[in-house]
């Protein structure tokens, strides 16, 4: 056993824990980091917030149910509606366009120039 150890390099056992850290740097932490935010867009969700699914529909979230979502897709026409997964939704337009310090346009706020 020890002749197998003798025959390996020092710098061989410097490498494969560096290519270790490596790739939990950039795979392993990256996905974990990806889903957790994710996952806190599933929770945040509330109605009335405007969504893009990943075909490209965009929406307004008019019912949450557990796994799935009404999306409203007309405003005018109110029984205009589609029932999609929640990991169908790619992200958040009203939170993007909108962030909550700022007011809305139309809501009393001068435009921007």
């Amino acid at each position: 056993m020890s002749a197998i150890f003798q025959n390996i390099s020092p710098s061989l056992l410097f490498i494969i824990p560096l290519y270790i850290l490596i790739f939990y740097f950039f795979f392993i932490r990256p996905k974990h980091e990806e889903e957790a935010t994710k996952r806190s867009f599933f929770e945040e969700l509330a109605l009335g917030d405007s969504v893009v699914t990943i075909g490209g529909i965009h929406g307004i979230v008019r019912d949450i149910e557990e796994d799935h979502v009404v999306l409203g897709l007309n405003e005018q026409a109110r029984n205009l509606q589609c029932k999609v997964q929640k990991e169908a939704l790619a992200a958040e337009v009203s939170r993007k366009v909108y962030p909550k310090e700022q007011e809305k346009p139309g809501k009393g706020a001068a435009p921007k120039a």
